[in-house]
C-alpha cells in the first residue's frame, strides 16, 4: 500500500471532519440563538404573518400555514429561515394564497418577506427559483397547480 495516499487520505479526513464539525455546531448555536422556543414558536410566526399581510389584504383576516421545509435553513451567518405557504382567509373564504420566506430573529419573532401569490407564481414561474432554494421549487410548483 502507498504510505503517501494512505497518509493524505487520513490527513484529508481529519481536515473535513475538523472542518464539519465546527460548523455543524456553530449553526446549531445560531439556529438556537434566534428561533423561539416551540411554545412560543407558532404564536410569534402567527402575529408576525397577519401584521405582514393585513399591510395588503386589510384587517379582519386568518391565515393558515404549511411548512415547506421540515426545519430552518441555515446559510453563513444570517438569521435562519423558514420557507411557508400561506392561506388568507376573509368571511371563512380564501382570499389568496401563497408563498412567503421568514427569518428567525433573537427568539422574539420573524421577519417577514415578500409574499409571493399563487397566481403571480402561475403567471412568472421564474419567481420560484428567483426567491425560494431550488429544493423547494417542486413543493411550491405542486402548490400552484403547474407543472
Amino acid at each position: 500500500m502507498n504510505f503517501r495516499l494512505v497518509t493524505f487520505s487520513f490527513t484529508a479526513l481529519l481536515a473535513f471532519q475538523g472542518c464539519r464539525t465546527p460548523s455543524s455546531n456553530l449553526q446549531e448555536v445560531h439556529i438556537g440563538a434566534h428561533v423561539p422556543d416551540r411554545s412560543s414558536f407558532d404564536t410569534f410566526l402567527m402575529r408576525d404573518l397577519t401584521a405582514r399581510l393585513e399591510h395588503t389584504h386589510g384587517k379582519g383576516l386568518k391565515v393558515s400555514y404549511e411548512l415547506l421545509r421540515a426545519g430552518p435553513t441555515q446559510v453563513g451567518t444570517g438569521y435562519p429561515k423558514y420557507y411557508l405557504w400561506v392561506r388568507v382567509e376573509m368571511a371563512n373564504r380564501t382570499v389568496d394564497e401563497g408563498a412567503i420566506r421568514v427569518a428567525a430573529v433573537e427568539r422574539r419573532g420573524f421577519e417577514v418577506g415578500n409574499f409571493i401569490s399563487k397566481t403571480e407564481l402561475v403567471s412568472s414561474p421564474e419567481r420560484i427559483e428567483q426567491e425560494f432554494p431550488l429544493a423547494l421549487k417542486d413543493a411550491i410548483r405542486a402548490r400552484t397547480g403547474a407543472k
